[in-house]
């Protein structure tokens, strides 16, 4: 009898794990194919002889198609080889589409029609997103498909803020009687009594986009045209460039799940303002004299290209302060606690080019008191860096349950002087321990909290007894007694 090889099933990786695929010969054609996976691919028979692994020289051994002259390292490190008898009475060729019975046929056309709907429902739900609407205050979150167009979110966005009018609720308005202030005051004091909280809108709140409460009068809905979506940067909550193609696919345009996009609105006839590229928004905060401490930020938009007496202009005008006794700082953390004033002020400078001032820069503002380096700014900045708050406890007691606030430039003798004058007990009078009782006892009174490793939430542990100078140890002597030696 004849044989011929058919199928080869190869097995590449290792004894723990790896891959099968399988060449298989055509009868029809008389080629080799690749089936890998759900990979068909048409193959030579050089590449089918790879799979016997290892070297290929002169003295390899027939295989029945041949053998390869040529070296090379195969991946596969196992296969079966599979023959089928030469008989022509026996053999037959894969029946044709025509010759496959109904049932075949039928089933095929099932798995197909099976296919198809979980390939659509899986591209659905590949494109299906949430996104996040802001508007003012308000926040709405609705679902999205990436393969929608921008002007199907906008109309999303319109329904969402300013929902359509039901039949219900015409027919409601149409029969509405007309209101008594009598009933409506006491409507409001009962609803105040219940719910502990006012029952009407504050005006702020209906003017940025506020829910207001029910029964209030809807704002209509703008014309879709007086409706634009722009970016939102998270970081720094400001909107971005608007989206202006309203025809491109979500898909196109980088949508991802929970994208954040700001609402915008103008009144109809008013032109929408113009997007510069190079304006940013930083962030003002200005220096209370009189308090000696920072005011809440504000946010300024400003643009890249803009010379240090512009931003001045500006931020002076947002703070209400005098232009000409104001300026702006950079201040910047070194590291090591320690901090750097740069004044942003020059003539022909530009604020990206020369100041590296970016989106979600924050710039301190203060009045010119004199040099920058005598900035009362400056200095409070740089206390606020090393402010450190240490947690201790009352001497002996175990629970470390107080807490000071000291600067980290303190010397530690500075430290046991503060803490000596809250205890109400002399400053040479205890120890301070590193964490706990048995922790490392701090010695070096010279040394700053900081050359301490003494960082924020540390615990100094305080110990009653004589403290330790430099280069001093503490020793525990054990005494021998014979009568109770072993």
């Amino acid at each position: 009898w004849v044989y011929e090889l058919y199928a080869v099933l190869v097995h590449s990786g290792g004894a723990f794990g790896g891959h099968y695929y399988a060449y298989i010969k055509s009868f029809d054609d008389q080629k080799w194919y690749n089936f890998n996976d759900s990979m068909v691919s048409p193959i030579s028979v050089d590449q089918v002889k790879k799979a016997w692994g290892g070297k290929w020289g002169q003295n390899s051994y027939s295989t029945g198609i041949g053998t390869n002259t040529r070296y090379y390292q195969s991946s596969a490190n196992a296969y079966m080889l599979m023959y089928r008898r030469v008989d022509k009475g026996r053999n037959q060729t894969l029946p044709t589409r025509e010759e496959l019975p109904d049932y075949v046929m039928d089933f095929v056309a099932k798995e197909d029609a099976r296919l198809a709907a979980e390939a659509e429902a899986w591209k659905r739900k590949a494109n299906s997103i949430k996104v996040k609407l802001i508007r003012g205050n308000r926040e709405k979150l609705v679902p999205a498909d990436k393969a929608g167009t921008l002007r199907a979110l906008l109309e999303t966005a319109r329904d969402t803020f300013w929902p359509p009018a039901t039949p219900a609720d015409e027919k409601d308005k149409g029969e509405k009687e007309e209101p008594n202030p009598a009933d409506d005051e006491t409507a409001a004091e009962v609803a105040d009594i219940l719910t502990g909280a006012p029952s009407s809108p504050s005006p702020t709140a209906l003017a940025e986009g506020g829910d207001g409460e029910a029964g209030a009068e809807p704002e209509p809905a703008p014309p879709l045209d007086c409706i634009r979506l722009r970016g939102y940067n998270v970081t720094y909550k400001t909107p971005q460039a608007p989206y202006t193609r309203e025809d491109a696919l979500l898909s196109e345009l980088a949508f991802h799940d929970y994208k954040q996009v700001y609402v915008e609105t103008k009144a109809p006839g008013e032109a929408w303002e113009a997007w510069d590229p190079n304006k940013v928004t930083v962030f003002l905060v200005r220096y209370d004299p009189d308090r000696r401490a920072f005011d809440p930020e504000v946010s300024l938009a400003v643009s890249k290209l803009a010379t240090p007496a512009e931003l001045v202009a500006a931020a002076a005008a947002r703070l209400k302060m005098p232009a000409a006794a104001t300026r702006a700082l950079k201040l910047t953390h070194l590291g090591y606690y320690k901090a750097k004033a740069e004044a942003v002020e020059g003539e022909g400078k530009q604020l990206y080019r020369d100041f590296q001032i970016l989106e979600g820069r924050k710039l301190y503002v203060e009045a010119c008191t004199g040099p920058v380096e005598e900035s009362p700014a400056l200095a409070l900045f740089a206390d606020e860096l090393n402010l450190v708050r240490l947690k201790y406890n009352l001497p002996g007691k175990p629970a470390v349950d107080q807490a000071l606030e000291a600067d980290g430039r303190w010397t530690l003798d500075r430290l046991r002087e503060e803490l000596g004058r809250r205890l109400g007990i002399p400053s040479n009078s205890f120890r301070l321990l590193k964490h706990g009782p048995n922790g490392q006892e701090m010695k070096a009174g010279n040394l700053t909290l900081h050359q301490n490793t003494l960082y924020n939430n540390f615990t100094v542990y305080i110990k009653e007894g004589q403290p330790l100078a430099a280069g001093q140890c503490l020793f525990k002597f054990y005494l021998f007694d014979a009568l109770f030696a072993p």
